[in-house]
């Protein structure tokens, strides 16, 4: 079951998008949070796979509280929703590290196209992180074997000169 934190100050966007979720998948645990504020305490206190965020909220936009996850070393998943559009803002959005961007639509289909989003997104990041700690124990194997090496080539060549 994937746990979603939707983060959006309109309690109408919040209820429809979670509605139309749960239409498209039942493996969803869709959680709320009304500011980004709300949504820093939720992060901190529970686990989520993804994040949806409006980008227009009152004191801190979405795009502020996408760059104080990253710069706080949080990469998790993050998807800017936004029911306008702005010049640039999908770029931006992408540049500071969103994984995707959606405009707000009310349509079966655009939910759909967001939950595969939401999916793709959540498994490429399990990928990813599967891979860095595979690499990291690949590069511990390799000092240890460098390691090992050098105490067996040592070794001989201890036993050569005591021949």
């Amino acid at each position: 079951m994937l746990q979603l934190l939707h983060v959006d100050d309109n309690p109408f966007d919040l209820e429809l998008t979670s509605l139309y979720l749960q239409k498209v998948s039942e493996d969803l645990k869709i959680e709320w949070a009304a500011s980004a504020g709300e949504a820093v305490e939720r992060i901190g206190s529970q686990e989520f796979h993804c994040i949806l965020c409006d980008y227009q909220m009152p004191e801190t936009d979405g795009l502020e509280l996408l760059r104080s996850l990253r710069r706080s070393g949080n990469d998790i998943p993050f998807i800017l929703l936004t029911c306008q559009s702005y010049e640039g803002l999908a770029g931006k959005a992408l540049d500071l590290g969103a994984d995707d961007f959606f405009m707000k639509e009310s349509s079966l289909a655009h939910y759909r196209r967001l939950l595969d989003s939401i999916v793709r997104t959540v498994a490429t990041r399990r990928l990813q992180s599967e891979c860095d700690e595979a690499w990291v124990a690949l590069l511990e194997n390799i000092r240890q074997t460098r390691k090992l090496r050098r105490a067996l080539d040592s070794r001989k060549r201890g036993i050569a000169r005591s021949a």
